[in-house]
């Protein structure tokens, strides 16, 4: 998928990176494990370095997908 089309509004909120996206809607530096959840996505912190987010597995969340565009289709 392209982030840029799905997540669109990252200039305006101040990140360019997933992972200024976790730290934005985080308000905090995350620790590995934690999950969180933008629309019809899942982001989980694989590994840390320190401060520095290492690796983030993205998932698609099928049902909020599904869901999402129906809305969508019905704007």
């Amino acid at each position: 998928f392209e982030i840029e089309k799905e997540m669109p509004n990252e200039v305006e909120d101040g990140y360019t990176t997933i992972a200024g996206f976790i730290l934005s809607h985080a308000g905090k530096i995350p620790d590995t494990g934690e999950i969180f959840h933008e629309g019809k996505f899942t982001f989980e912190i694989v590994d840390m370095d320190a401060n520095h987010i290492d690796k983030i597995l993205v998932t698609v969340n099928e049902e909020d997908a599904n869901r999402l565009d129906l809305e969508s289709k019905e704007d």
